[in-house]
């Protein structure tokens, strides 16, 4: 093989390489980030209430049992499509319950786990707008990710992880940042995490307004 034909070869491998990259990395990106268009299978439709529809939805191992469960994020359906926050808005319609379904050994999936406040509504980001952002998942669970603000911006990271002591998703990282926009290197962020910080909370238990039992001396 000559040397212009070799590198027309190594060069087209490197470019079908490339482009495999790029569509993993988009079809990842397409698993991290809130969507109005997620289209659930048919074995997870049954497991969304009818006033309902997932605007997140991932499948991955989320204990470590080798099988593959479902992470979801569902929203009103009457508030598909809006961006604009209404006073009269029912606080409960503004829910984003974090679901969690776990595949059995038979092979079915079951309704383990459900967090009602983790994920912000979709006014909750004030002028900057709707503050989920993404969710990450990690080995053995995830982090959801959340940012708003205005001329103050803010960040909130929090991580879930399974215990098999417990056999449930616990809290154990939460990371809270903020900056104002004209001074976005000087960015504040602090870290909690237990037990220094809080003790065990359960996925179903946390509530972000809550989850510090000494807030107030810790800001």
């Amino acid at each position: 093989m000559n040397s212009s034909k070799s590198y027309f070869l190594k060069f087209t491998v490197l470019g079908l390489c490339l482009i495999g990259y790029a569509l993993y990395a988009r079809a990842d990106e397409k698993n991290n980030y809130p969507s109005e268009n997620v289209t659930a299978p048919e074995e997870v439709q049954s497991h969304i209430p009818k006033e309902f529809y997932p605007i997140y939805l991932n499948d991955a191992d989320l204990n470590g049992d080798g099988r593959s469960d479902y992470l979801m994020v569902l929203e009103n359906i009457s508030l598909k499509g809006q961006d604009n926050w209404t006073p009269d808005r029912d606080t409960n319609e503004n829910l984003r319950p974090l679901v969690i379904l776990q595949r059995t050994e038979s092979g079915s999936l079951e309704k383990v786990k459900q967090n009602d406040k983790v994920v912000l509504c979709r006014f909750c980001g004030g002028v900057f707008g709707d503050p989920f952002e993404s969710i990450e998942v990690t080995k053995k669970g995830f982090i959801v990710h959340l940012y708003g603000g205005s001329n103050w911006r803010w960040s909130y990271d929090y991580e879930f992880a399974y215990s098999r002591i417990d056999k449930t998703w616990q809290l154990v990282s939460a990371t809270e940042g903020r900056f104002f926009t004209a001074a976005p290197d000087e960015q504040e962020i602090k870290k909690y995490q237990p037990p220094k910080d809080f003790g065990k909370i359960d996925l179903a238990d946390f509530d972000p307004m809550t989850y510090l039992p000494d807030r107030d001396k810790k800001e």
